[in-house]
Protein backbone atom coordinates (compact mmCIF):
# COMPACT_ATOMS: atom_id res chain seq x y z
CA UNK A 1 0.00 0.00 0.00
CA UNK A 2 1.33 3.44 -0.95
CA UNK A 3 2.19 5.71 1.94
CA UNK A 4 2.92 9.38 2.45
CA UNK A 5 4.72 9.72 5.74
CA UNK A 6 2.79 7.65 8.27
CA UNK A 7 -0.45 7.88 6.27
CA UNK A 8 -1.70 4.97 4.19
CA UNK A 9 -3.28 6.21 0.97
CA UNK A 10 -6.66 4.60 0.22
CA UNK A 11 -7.79 6.56 -2.84
CA UNK A 12 -7.38 9.87 -4.62
CA UNK A 13 -10.40 12.09 -4.08
CA UNK A 14 -9.54 15.17 -6.11
CA UNK A 15 -6.70 16.75 -8.02
CA UNK A 16 -6.23 20.32 -9.17
CA UNK A 17 -4.09 23.43 -9.20
CA UNK A 18 -4.32 23.85 -5.43
CA UNK A 19 -3.27 20.32 -4.49
CA UNK A 20 -4.17 16.64 -4.46
CA UNK A 21 -6.57 15.27 -1.85
CA UNK A 22 -6.46 11.64 -0.77
CA UNK A 23 -8.52 9.50 1.50
CA UNK A 24 -5.83 8.33 3.91
CA UNK A 25 -5.71 6.10 6.95
CA UNK A 26 -3.97 7.30 10.09
CA UNK A 27 -2.79 4.07 11.81
CA UNK A 28 -1.99 5.54 15.20
CA UNK A 29 -5.54 6.89 15.70
CA UNK A 30 -7.17 4.27 13.45
CA UNK A 31 -9.21 6.75 11.46
CA UNK A 32 -9.66 7.92 7.87
CA UNK A 33 -8.75 11.52 7.09
CA UNK A 34 -8.48 13.81 4.09
CA UNK A 35 -4.80 14.32 3.29
CA UNK A 36 -3.96 17.21 0.98
CA UNK A 37 -0.49 17.55 -0.57
CA UNK A 38 1.05 19.68 -3.28
CA UNK A 39 1.48 17.92 -6.64
CA UNK A 40 5.09 16.94 -7.18
CA UNK A 41 5.39 19.30 -10.15
CA UNK A 42 4.53 22.25 -7.87
CA UNK A 43 7.10 21.54 -5.18
CA UNK A 44 9.66 23.81 -6.81
CA UNK A 45 7.24 26.73 -7.23
CA UNK A 46 7.45 29.07 -4.27
CA UNK A 47 4.08 30.65 -5.13
CA UNK A 48 2.29 27.29 -4.84
CA UNK A 49 4.03 26.51 -1.56
CA UNK A 50 3.15 29.91 -0.13
CA UNK A 51 -0.51 29.49 -1.07
CA UNK A 52 -0.53 26.04 0.45
CA UNK A 53 0.94 27.42 3.66
CA UNK A 54 -1.57 30.23 3.67
CA UNK A 55 -4.45 27.75 3.51
CA UNK A 56 -3.03 25.94 6.55
CA UNK A 57 -2.65 29.18 8.48
CA UNK A 58 -6.12 30.40 7.52
CA UNK A 59 -7.75 27.15 8.63
CA UNK A 60 -5.74 27.18 11.87
CA UNK A 61 -7.51 30.43 12.78
CA UNK A 62 -10.95 28.96 12.28
CA UNK A 63 -12.94 26.50 14.36
CA UNK A 64 -16.53 26.45 13.17
CA UNK A 65 -19.03 23.67 12.46
CA UNK A 66 -19.49 24.88 8.87
CA UNK A 67 -15.75 25.17 8.06
CA UNK A 68 -13.67 22.07 7.43
CA UNK A 69 -11.46 21.30 10.43
CA UNK A 70 -7.68 21.03 10.09
CA UNK A 71 -5.92 18.50 12.31
CA UNK A 72 -2.29 19.09 11.43
CA UNK A 73 0.05 20.48 8.79
CA UNK A 74 3.73 20.33 7.99
CA UNK A 75 6.30 18.92 5.60
CA UNK A 76 6.69 15.16 5.23
CA UNK A 77 10.41 14.53 5.83
CA UNK A 78 10.92 11.64 3.41
CA UNK A 79 9.20 13.12 0.36
CA UNK A 80 9.44 16.81 1.19
CA UNK A 81 5.71 17.28 0.54
CA UNK A 82 3.86 20.07 2.36
CA UNK A 83 0.65 18.52 3.66
CA UNK A 84 -2.64 19.27 5.42
CA UNK A 85 -4.68 16.74 7.38
CA UNK A 86 -8.38 17.56 7.53
CA UNK A 87 -11.72 16.02 8.37
CA UNK A 88 -12.89 13.51 5.77
CA UNK A 89 -16.41 14.50 4.72
CA UNK A 90 -18.16 12.05 2.44
CA UNK A 91 -21.46 13.73 1.62
CA UNK A 92 -20.27 15.08 -1.72
CA UNK A 93 -20.24 18.68 -2.84
CA UNK A 94 -23.03 21.21 -3.14
CA UNK A 95 -22.49 21.17 -6.91
CA UNK A 96 -23.18 17.44 -6.95
CA UNK A 97 -26.30 17.91 -4.82
CA UNK A 98 -27.64 20.55 -7.22
CA UNK A 99 -27.08 18.21 -10.15
CA UNK A 100 -28.73 15.28 -8.35
CA UNK A 101 -31.78 17.43 -7.66
CA UNK A 102 -32.27 18.18 -11.32
CA UNK A 103 -30.27 21.40 -11.55
CA UNK A 104 -31.83 23.42 -8.73
CA UNK A 105 -32.81 23.05 -5.07
CA UNK A 106 -36.00 23.62 -3.15
CA UNK A 107 -35.88 27.22 -1.88
CA UNK A 108 -36.03 26.11 1.75
CA UNK A 109 -33.01 23.83 1.37
CA UNK A 110 -31.05 26.40 -0.63
CA UNK A 111 -31.67 29.07 2.01
CA UNK A 112 -30.74 26.75 4.91
CA UNK A 113 -27.41 25.88 3.28
CA UNK A 114 -26.86 29.52 2.31
CA UNK A 115 -27.49 30.65 5.88
CA UNK A 116 -24.92 28.14 7.16
CA UNK A 117 -22.36 29.40 4.65
CA UNK A 118 -23.09 33.00 5.58
CA UNK A 119 -22.48 32.08 9.21
CA UNK A 120 -19.17 30.42 8.28
CA UNK A 121 -18.05 33.39 6.19
CA UNK A 122 -19.02 35.86 8.90
CA UNK A 123 -16.99 33.88 11.43
CA UNK A 124 -13.99 33.84 9.06
CA UNK A 125 -14.28 37.55 8.25
CA UNK A 126 -14.45 38.46 11.93
CA UNK A 127 -11.12 36.65 12.35
CA UNK A 128 -9.45 38.38 9.44
CA UNK A 129 -9.85 35.71 6.75
CA UNK A 130 -11.35 36.27 3.28
CA UNK A 131 -12.08 33.11 1.30
CA UNK A 132 -12.10 34.60 -2.24
CA UNK A 133 -13.11 31.35 -3.96
CA UNK A 134 -16.58 30.56 -2.63
CA UNK A 135 -18.38 28.23 -5.06
CA UNK A 136 -20.49 25.05 -4.93
CA UNK A 137 -17.47 22.84 -5.61
CA UNK A 138 -15.84 24.22 -2.45
CA UNK A 139 -18.83 23.39 -0.28
CA UNK A 140 -18.92 19.86 1.13
CA UNK A 141 -21.95 18.27 2.75
CA UNK A 142 -21.80 16.63 6.15
CA UNK A 143 -25.04 14.94 7.23
CA UNK A 144 -26.95 17.48 5.17
CA UNK A 145 -25.11 20.54 6.46
CA UNK A 146 -22.86 22.83 4.41
CA UNK A 147 -19.12 22.86 5.19
CA UNK A 148 -16.87 25.42 3.52
CA UNK A 149 -13.50 24.10 2.37
CA UNK A 150 -10.50 24.90 0.14
CA UNK A 151 -9.00 28.08 1.57
CA UNK A 152 -6.11 27.96 -0.91
CA UNK A 153 -6.91 31.47 -2.18
CA UNK A 154 -7.76 32.87 1.25
CA UNK A 155 -6.39 36.26 2.18
CA UNK A 156 -5.48 37.32 5.69
CA UNK A 157 -6.45 40.89 6.43
CA UNK A 158 -3.22 41.43 8.34
CA UNK A 159 -1.03 40.09 5.52
CA UNK A 160 -0.47 43.69 4.44
CA UNK A 161 2.21 44.23 1.84
CA UNK A 162 3.34 40.63 2.21
CA UNK A 163 0.08 39.29 0.74
CA UNK A 164 0.41 36.99 -2.23
CA UNK A 165 -1.65 39.03 -4.67
CA UNK A 166 -0.22 41.97 -6.55
CA UNK A 167 -2.31 44.90 -7.77
CA UNK A 168 -4.07 43.88 -10.98
CA UNK A 169 -4.00 40.13 -10.31
CA UNK A 170 -7.21 38.11 -10.51
CA UNK A 171 -7.77 35.17 -8.19
CA UNK A 172 -10.90 33.06 -7.82
CA UNK A 173 -13.26 31.17 -10.09
CA UNK A 174 -14.52 33.40 -12.93
CA UNK A 175 -18.22 32.48 -12.81
CA UNK A 176 -18.40 33.37 -9.09
CA UNK A 177 -16.16 36.45 -9.18
CA UNK A 178 -17.50 39.81 -8.05
CA UNK A 179 -16.89 42.73 -10.43
CA UNK A 180 -14.00 44.02 -8.32
CA UNK A 181 -12.34 40.60 -8.61
CA UNK A 182 -12.93 40.48 -12.35
CA UNK A 183 -11.22 43.89 -12.65
CA UNK A 184 -8.34 42.87 -10.37
CA UNK A 185 -9.12 45.77 -8.02
CA UNK A 186 -7.44 44.32 -4.94
CA UNK A 187 -8.05 47.42 -2.86
CA UNK A 188 -11.82 46.94 -3.18
CA UNK A 189 -11.87 43.22 -2.34
CA UNK A 190 -13.28 42.57 1.12
CA UNK A 191 -16.06 40.68 2.92
CA UNK A 192 -18.64 41.90 0.40
CA UNK A 193 -16.68 40.03 -2.30
CA UNK A 194 -17.42 36.74 -0.52
CA UNK A 195 -21.05 37.91 -0.08
CA UNK A 196 -21.28 38.31 -3.86
CA UNK A 197 -19.97 34.77 -4.39
CA UNK A 198 -22.49 33.37 -1.91
CA UNK A 199 -25.21 35.23 -3.80
CA UNK A 200 -23.98 33.56 -6.98
CA UNK A 201 -24.21 30.17 -5.24
CA UNK A 202 -27.80 30.92 -4.18
CA UNK A 203 -28.65 32.04 -7.72
CA UNK A 204 -27.16 28.82 -9.11
CA UNK A 205 -28.91 26.63 -6.52
CA UNK A 206 -32.31 28.26 -7.03
CA UNK A 207 -32.30 28.65 -10.82
CA UNK A 208 -29.96 26.00 -12.20
CA UNK A 209 -28.08 28.75 -14.05
CA UNK A 210 -25.07 30.92 -13.34
CA UNK A 211 -25.59 34.67 -12.93
CA UNK A 212 -23.40 35.20 -16.01
CA UNK A 213 -21.97 32.86 -18.63
CA UNK A 214 -20.01 33.36 -21.85
CA UNK A 215 -17.84 31.51 -24.33
CA UNK A 216 -14.63 33.21 -23.19
CA UNK A 217 -13.25 34.57 -19.95
CA UNK A 218 -12.91 38.02 -21.52
CA UNK A 219 -16.61 38.07 -22.44
CA UNK A 220 -17.54 36.65 -19.04
CA UNK A 221 -15.66 39.38 -17.20
CA UNK A 222 -17.36 42.00 -19.39
CA UNK A 223 -20.78 40.63 -18.47
CA UNK A 224 -19.94 40.47 -14.77
CA UNK A 225 -18.85 44.11 -14.86
CA UNK A 226 -21.66 45.53 -17.00
CA UNK A 227 -24.73 43.27 -17.24
CA UNK A 228 -27.37 42.36 -14.68
CA UNK A 229 -28.28 38.68 -14.21
CA UNK A 230 -31.59 37.44 -15.59
CA UNK A 231 -34.19 38.09 -12.86
CA UNK A 232 -34.28 35.00 -10.67
CA UNK A 233 -38.06 34.69 -10.76
CA UNK A 234 -37.98 34.48 -14.56
CA UNK A 235 -36.05 31.24 -14.17
CA UNK A 236 -37.93 29.84 -11.16
CA UNK A 237 -41.30 31.21 -10.12
CA UNK A 238 -41.18 29.17 -6.92
CA UNK A 239 -38.67 31.72 -5.64
CA UNK A 240 -40.73 34.35 -3.87
CA UNK A 241 -40.03 38.08 -4.39
CA UNK A 242 -38.44 38.52 -0.94
CA UNK A 243 -35.89 35.76 -1.54
CA UNK A 244 -35.16 36.98 -5.07
CA UNK A 245 -34.49 40.45 -3.64
CA UNK A 246 -32.00 39.01 -1.14
CA UNK A 247 -30.11 37.14 -3.87
CA UNK A 248 -30.01 40.08 -6.27
CA UNK A 249 -28.79 42.40 -3.52
CA UNK A 250 -25.85 40.04 -2.98
CA UNK A 251 -25.09 40.34 -6.71
CA UNK A 252 -25.04 44.15 -6.82
CA UNK A 253 -22.20 45.54 -8.95
CA UNK A 254 -20.97 47.95 -6.29
CA UNK A 255 -19.73 46.43 -3.00
CA UNK A 256 -21.46 49.12 -0.95
CA UNK A 257 -24.84 48.15 -2.47
CA UNK A 258 -24.58 44.55 -1.21
CA UNK A 259 -25.26 43.41 2.33
CA UNK A 260 -22.74 45.18 4.55
CA UNK A 261 -21.56 41.87 6.02
CA UNK A 262 -22.05 38.14 5.79
CA UNK A 263 -23.65 38.34 9.25
CA UNK A 264 -26.32 40.69 7.91
CA UNK A 265 -26.96 38.30 5.03
CA UNK A 266 -27.26 35.43 7.51
CA UNK A 267 -29.83 37.45 9.49
CA UNK A 268 -31.87 38.14 6.34
CA UNK A 269 -31.87 34.47 5.34
CA UNK A 270 -32.86 33.44 8.87
CA UNK A 271 -35.71 35.97 8.81
CA UNK A 272 -36.87 34.56 5.46
CA UNK A 273 -36.87 31.05 6.96
CA UNK A 274 -38.90 32.24 9.95
CA UNK A 275 -41.49 33.91 7.69
CA UNK A 276 -41.73 30.79 5.55
CA UNK A 277 -42.20 28.55 8.60
CA UNK A 278 -44.92 30.87 9.88
CA UNK A 279 -46.67 30.89 6.51
CA UNK A 280 -46.52 27.10 6.30
CA UNK A 281 -48.05 26.83 9.77
CA UNK A 282 -50.93 29.09 8.75
CA UNK A 283 -51.49 27.16 5.51
CA UNK A 284 -51.40 23.85 7.36
CA UNK A 285 -54.06 25.11 9.74
CA UNK A 286 -56.20 26.09 6.75
CA UNK A 287 -55.51 22.78 5.04
CA UNK A 288 -53.93 24.27 1.91
CA UNK A 289 -50.24 23.66 2.59
CA UNK A 290 -49.67 22.14 -0.85
CA UNK A 291 -51.07 25.08 -2.81
CA UNK A 292 -47.80 27.04 -3.27
CA UNK A 293 -46.12 24.00 -4.81
CA UNK A 294 -48.60 24.18 -7.71
CA UNK A 295 -47.06 27.40 -9.03
CA UNK A 296 -45.14 27.37 -12.28
CA UNK A 297 -42.16 25.01 -12.26
CA UNK A 298 -38.61 26.20 -12.53
CA UNK A 299 -37.28 26.88 -15.99
CA UNK A 300 -34.64 24.44 -17.22
CA UNK A 301 -31.68 26.55 -18.33
CA UNK A 302 -28.49 25.05 -19.62
CA UNK A 303 -26.79 23.35 -16.67
CA UNK A 304 -23.74 25.13 -15.31
CA UNK A 305 -20.52 23.67 -16.57
CA UNK A 306 -17.92 22.03 -14.35
CA UNK A 307 -20.19 19.79 -12.27
CA UNK A 308 -17.66 17.12 -11.31
CA UNK A 309 -16.81 15.00 -8.32
CA UNK A 310 -14.40 17.54 -7.00
CA UNK A 311 -13.29 19.57 -4.02
CA UNK A 312 -13.09 22.48 -6.44
CA UNK A 313 -9.30 22.43 -6.29
CA UNK A 314 -8.57 23.09 -9.92
CA UNK A 315 -11.25 25.47 -11.16
CA UNK A 316 -9.93 28.74 -9.76
CA UNK A 317 -7.68 31.33 -11.32
CA UNK A 318 -4.48 32.80 -10.06
CA UNK A 319 -3.62 35.06 -12.98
Amino acid sequence: MERIGSYELREELARGAMGVVYRAFEPYLERDVALKVLPQEDLRESESQRRFLREARALARLRHSNIVAIHSAGVLPEQGYPYLVMDLLEGGTLEQLIEREGGHLDPGLAVRLGRQLADALSYAHERGVLHRDVKPQNVLLDQGDAVLTDFGLAKLYDAGADGLTRSGDRVGTPAYMAPEQARGQQGRIGPSTDVYALGAILYRALSGALPHSADSIVDLFAKIEREEPVPLRQLNQRVDPALAEIVHRCLAKRPEERFPSARKLQDELAAWEARRASDQTVRAQRGDLALPEASAPAARPEPARGAKRSWGLGLGLGL
